[in-house]
């Protein structure tokens, strides 16, 4: 929250006594199991009359064209029930008005403890739900927000439905804490939407969601899976230091800006306990697919590296005779092994020559060497009088030196031309 927005301090009040809670429940309050539907009728009425009642037909078209809806389809005039609506508001609280439509809405260090509906709920001024707790869930489905929205450092301990809900302004859920799943299924941002170090535990769901500006998922932690299929990303995004735990974002469908930013590092990432391969695989293809059109190498290699091993976890028996040693290799990014392996090469050929036919040290060197690196002919012009001493064995070693030696000498040049993007 800005600055510029931030309410004054205000003290804690009970949630019966909070102004905006009994304009919410005018026609009561949701208990037990059940849903009313009768009784949410109701409260929406009073509410999006009372919140509509300043609302010019110019101000009104001018919503309704960035909501892409019509959001006053359903809404009472004020007329037709403010005396019923004033008369529910004094029978709760005997010495308040009711709040003005433009003066922010104000849940500051609110806890909300029973199931609370805000389903297709008007906020024509800032929503300020910063450091609240919902107790039991919270569903606002339907529900548009003209103004600000803020839900920073918000406790969801249940699940929190936004499901079709829009956004027309800025949206900030930064710090806040979703213990069970996070719907925001067709949810519509056409402003900025704050999501910093906000902590999923269960599900969240962004399948079919709209951002038409910046979005921030910077150090969000995923601790379940994360369904952003079929989202539209219109504006840049920004994933940095943000962790998936148990599973990689499902991107499947989804229309990812060519600006977006992800941390390309193991600890951000899930190991494969608990994934489904066939979907890891899919998902860092696209990740994959998203890094190398930014031009971003060694992120988009990371993401091919987990792409090919989670190809590699679902191959058959004959196929993984060949994905074994690939992923040896790191699938192309590994330069020290290939080092390593030319350099035991050398050195059991040394050791076979010495051992065997009495070389002299430099010799067995230089004759195991030119072996594996036989395309540059130094077998032929220094070490072709050796031969002649050597057995089957050891000229079956030799070449066998030769064979191996290309193989390597190919993932060495492979890995450094994806380290040093050689052309």
């Amino acid at each position: 929250m800005s600055d510029e927005t931030k309410m004054p301090n205000k003290k804690k009040t009970p949630a019966n006594e909070n102004p905006w809670y009994v304009l919410a429940t005018l026609a009561g309050e949701q208990t037990g199991d059940t849903f009313d539907e009768e009784i949410h009728n109701k409260n929406q009425r009073f509410w999006n009359a009372w919140a509509c009642q300043e609302l010019t037909n110019e101000e009104k078209a001018e919503i309704n064209k960035k909501a892409n809806c019509d959001v006053f389809k359903h809404v009472p005039k004020w007329g037709s029930v403010d005396a019923e609506a004033k008369a529910l508001f004094k029978k709760r609280l005997p010495d308040l008005d009711l709040p003005a439509p433009s003066e922010p809405i104000y849940f500051y260090d609110f806890k909300f403890t029973t199931h609370v509906f805000f389903d297709g709920f008007i906020f024509l001024s800032s929503a300020i739900f910063v450091h609240v707790t919902f107790t039991d869930g919270a569903s606002f489905m339907h529900t548009t927000f003209t103004d600000s929205a803020y839900f920073e450092n918000a406790i969801f301990t249940d699940g929190a439905s936004f499901m079709h809900t829009t956004f027309t302004d800025s949206a900030s859920f930064e710090n806040a804490i979703f213990t069970r799943s996070a719907d925001f299924m067709h949810t519509t941002f056409t402003d900025s939407a704050l999501f910093e170090s906000a902590t999923f535990t269960g599900e969240a769901i962004f399948k079919n969601a709209t951002f038409s500006d910046m979005v921030y998922f910077q150090l969000c932690t995923f601790e379940g899976p994360s369904d952003f299929t079929d989202a539209r990303f219109r504006a840049p995004t920004n994933f940095r230091d943000a962790k998936f735990k148990k599973a990689y974002p499902r991107f499947e469908g989804t229309l990812l800006h060519d600006k977006t930013n992800v941390t390309a590092e193991d600890e951000n990432w899930p190991t494969d306990d608990q994934i489904d391969d066939k979907d890891a695989q899919k998902n860092c293809a696209h990740l994959r697919h998203n890094m190398a059109q930014q031009g971003l190498h060694d992120a988009a290699h990371f993401f091919f590296r987990r792409e090919m091993y989670h190809k590699m976890k679902g191959a058959r028996f004959w196929e993984n005779l060949f994905y074994k040693p690939y992923k040896w290799f790191e699938f192309g990014y590994g330069v020290g092994q290939p080092v390593l392996l030319l350099i035991g090469l050398w050195l059991i050929g040394v050791a076979a020559f010495l051992y065997e036919c009495k070389f002299i040290w430099y010799q067995a060197m230089g004759l195991s060497f030119s072996n594996i690196f036989r395309f540059f002919g130094l077998q032929a012009a220094y070490f072709s009088s050796n031969s002649d001493e050597l057995g089957a064995w050891l000229n079956f070693l030799g070449g066998a030196q030769t064979v191996l030696g290309y193989i390597i000498l190919f993932f060495l040049a492979l890995g450094l031309r994806n380290r040093f993007r050689l052309r």
